[in-house]
């Protein structure tokens, strides 16, 4: 286990791993982009052997971030709070699934089934983060918590626009 500054680490390391869990600063943090970007994905993403994981967590009901990982990786599912990305499928094991579940309190399972229901990937994902940008080295967009309500809320939903159009970049 590595705790330390996650770019700083990966740039100066060649060392591979199966899994890299990310726990980062808020979204919406000063400077948490320099591990929601692009960027940083790719990096990450050559750290990784293959058929490892990346879990971003920390990512709350943004769109952004499953955005990002999507531009990187081939596979990304993302739940409410964290997303999983990897450049091979991401099988679930069901077996192991419910053995897991059936260990925890029953009020905490039912918890974690009902986030297993939210988690989307695939096409529905692409769908739901098509109209988001990614976030890039030098045009973070989770990083601005107000510039990026404004946006939500600027964004045509199901072909109306809620308010006057404007370009952000």
């Amino acid at each position: 286990m590595v705790i330390d500054d996650g770019r700083r680490f990966l740039l100066r390391s060649d060392e591979k791993f199966d899994v890299i869990l990310m726990d980062p600063l808020r979204t919406t943090t000063a400077y948490s982009n320099n591990l929601h970007s692009r960027q940083f994905f790719a990096l990450a993403g050559k750290h990784l052997t293959p058929g490892g994981v990346l879990m971003v967590g920390g990512v709350g009901d943004s769109p952004v971030i499953p955005r990002t990982l999507l531009e990187e990786f081939r596979y990304v599912r993302a739940y409410p709070s964290f997303s999983l990305a990897s450049q091979a499928p991401l099988h679930r094991n069901r077996m192991r699934l419910e053995h897991l579940l059936n260990s925890l309190p029953a009020e905490v399972r039912m918890v974690m089934r009902a986030l297993e229901q939210e988690a989307q990937e695939g096409k529905a994902l692409t769908e739901a983060t098509e109209s988001y940008p990614a976030n890039e080295d030098w045009r973070p967009v989770s990083e601005y918590y107000l510039g990026l309500q404004l946006r939500q809320w600027l964004e045509p939903k199901g072909g109306g626009c809620k308010g006057p159009r404007v370009l952000m970049n």
